[in-house]
């Protein structure tokens, strides 16, 4: 058994890894949305699946914007308030920019 003498190498290679898995993760939600919304047919032919497509062009939006936090080491910080956004949060969705008390609006805002 090796002990490693120098735990931060250790800890930074971790994180490096983690990072490229959330990399190829939203990476896979890109191509995947990019590829529903390429087979839809013009909208002039079928305007009700435009519609129903603007749930993947927002996300395409959401994916492109984490994907370009997480490269200059922003990600996980919400877009309105600046505060951490819940890492049971970003498990779940990692392409989401807002915490949670920025992404549902108070009783009083309601």
């Amino acid at each position: 058994m090796t002990i490693d003498s120098n735990p931060s190498w250790t800890i930074g290679q971790a994180a490096a890894a983690r990072i490229a898995a959330l990399q190829n993760r939203l990476e896979r939600y890109r191509r995947t949305h990019e590829e529903a919304l390429a087979g839809l047919p013009p909208a002039s032919e079928d305007p009700v699946a435009h519609v129903l497509a603007a749930p993947s062009r927002q996300m395409l939006g959401q994916v492109a914007t984490a994907l370009q936090k997480l490269a200059d080491g922003t990600y996980g910080r919400c877009v309105s308030c600046q505060r951490a956004i819940g890492a049971k949060r970003l498990e779940s969705q990692p392409y989401l920019l807002e915490c949670v008390s920025c992404a549902v609006p108070s009783a009083a805002e309601r």
